[in-house]
């Protein structure tokens, strides 16, 4: 049990695109503000935990299908590295701008995430309560959206540095996505 716990939080507090993106969030809106981004990474993991749990098997061996994913993830992650090298602290997009469909996308695109609640849900033995499908997909979604929240809380308290060194934070977040976009393929 604690090698699967231990394995939850790994994957859900270390940097990735989800929580990259949770950072930006925090950083350029606020807590509350940032919560539908949340909220759409909160969706999105439910959706990828039943078709986790109705296609695990088919996920990992059609080749075709990673690949397709990996497309869709490393055009989305590379879309969101120039929104953030172009974006500003005091030049919001609100109108025009759906964070809790930023967060949904950004999840289902998301390889590691698939990753996560695959073998999240296949990939450890444990006691029978724990074995429930239910209540793996509960543990990954919760403990999953603590760590996009933890991330977001970091985006809020550093904000003052954000502020002072704007466009260095920027280009260091757009390099981590366009990394995580070539991560993909190695």
């Amino acid at each position: 049990m604690g090698s699967y716990l231990s394995f939850l939080v790994v994957m859900s507090f270390t940097p990735g695109p989800n929580t990259i993106c949770a950072l930006s969030e925090g950083q350029r809106k606020g807590f509350q503000r940032s919560l539908a981004f949340n909220g759409g990474v909160f969706l999105g993991l439910w959706g990828m935990c039943i078709l986790g749990a109705c296609f695990a098997t088919l996920f990992q061996q059609q080749r075709e299908f990673q690949i397709f994913l990996k497309i869709c993830g490393s055009i989305f992650l590379l879309y969101l590295a120039w929104q953030m090298l172009s974006a500003g602290l005091t030049k919001t997009k609100a109108a025009s701008e759906h964070p809790l469909v930023k967060g949904l996308l950004m999840q289902v695109t998301n390889v590691k995430g698939y990753v996560y609640t695959i073998t999240g849900l296949t990939g450890f033995t444990l006691p029978s309560f724990w074995n429930e499908i239910a209540v793996r997909a509960g543990l990954i979604v919760g403990i999953g959206v603590l760590g996009t929240l933890l991330w977001t809380l970091l985006g809020v308290v550093f904000v003052r540095f954000y502020r002072c060194h704007q466009r260095l934070v920027n280009g260091i977040v757009s390099l981590l996505l366009v990394y995580s976009a070539i991560e993909l393929w190695l």
